[in-house]
């Protein structure tokens, strides 16, 4: 079983949770912004492709308690990096949350690099290279408090992003935030629906 969590937009969570018992989900539990739940491998693939609700699914690996920029760097370090990715891949950090000792993303995500390049070099490996655009790691940290949760970003780009549009519109709606309005709605597929203000079509497509 892998303990995993999806996020999405805050407001969405139940349906969220919700849907992703309809998946076969176990042990789910709502917090502010997403859900907490456990699955086999199978539904780790199966959220990634289907769940219409989940911005990104996460994979945490770890927590540190950070009273130090170097407590941050030895909880990173503490992770087995090396068997989790080949030096050959590339790898970027999205580091949120700020406490007295790490007052600056920009400078948690640099500790978090640091520590990541530093346990492959340890071993005499070579150094992984970082790709901020297109990496193909994505290594999640959240800084709340004194406490720093470490997730692998299994989403690759947010699923939000459904591949059916070349170009967004004009301040479009979010895929996934349409996706619920629907939920919400009570409409069902066969019936009529109408959207007066389409736009980009978001809402009807996300009903197709």
């Amino acid at each position: 079983m892998n303990s995993l969590f999806a996020s999405t937009a805050r407001g969405l969570e139940e349906l969220l949770k919700t849907e992703l018992e309809n998946l076969g989900a176990v042990e789910c539990q709502v917090v502010q912004g997403g859900v907490h739940f456990k699955g086999d491998t199978r539904l780790v693939y199966q959220s990634l492709m289907w769940s219409r609700l989940a911005s990104r699914i996460m994979l945490p690996l770890g927590e540190c308690k950070v009273y130090s920029d170097l407590d941050l760097y030895l909880g990173v370090q503490a992770i087995n990096w090396t068997e989790m990715f080949n030096p050959g891949a590339t790898f970027a950090v999205h580091f949120s949350g700020l406490n007295d000792t790490i007052r600056n993303s920009q400078y948690g995500a640099m500790k978090v690099k640091d520590a990541i390049v530093d346990a492959f070099t340890r071993k005499n490996l070579p150094r992984p290279n970082v790709d901020r655009d297109a990496p193909d790691i994505r290594v999640n940290v959240w800084l709340h408090k004194e406490t720093a949760s470490i997730a692998l970003d299994l989403s690759g780009d947010g699923l939000h992003l459904r591949g059916y549009r070349d170009r967004a519109g004009i301040a479009p709606i979010k895929e996934t935030l349409a996706a619920a309005i629907v939920m919400r709605s009570g409409w069902q597929p066969g019936t009529p629906l109408l959207d007066p203000m389409c736009g980009s079509g978001t809402l009807l497509i996300e009903a197709a």
